[in-house]
């Protein structure tokens, strides 16, 4: 009789097994996707960020005057929404 239940129990966890695997690869599988998107959105504004200071030193090149009474004092804008580090604003300001 001992030797039945057990056997039983053992199935019912075999059949429990079974049904936790598929489970879990999909977790595994969203768990991945997830961290890569995160990872991504990390890398997009920084991107974002290198892209807007190269085009403002561009202008700075090419509009010295418009920078100087126009563009710099449009850089709160920008600074506020990327939260460029003080070092990128310093860069931008003394260029």
């Amino acid at each position: 009789m001992f030797f039945v239940s057990t056997q039983k129990e053992i199935e019912e966890l075999e059949c429990e097994n079974r049904l936790h695997s598929p489970q879990e690869s999909m977790l595994k599988v969203e768990l991945h996707n997830m961290e890569r998107t995160q990872k991504r959105e990390g890398v997009d504004v920084t991107y974002l960020k290198n892209v807007i200071l190269k085009l403002l030193k561009q202008l700075e090149e090419e509009f010295l005057y418009y920078w100087n009474y126009g563009v710099f004092y449009l850089l709160g804008v920008p600074s506020g929404v990327l939260t460029f580090l003080f070092l990128h604003t310093g860069i931008i300001r003394h260029v």
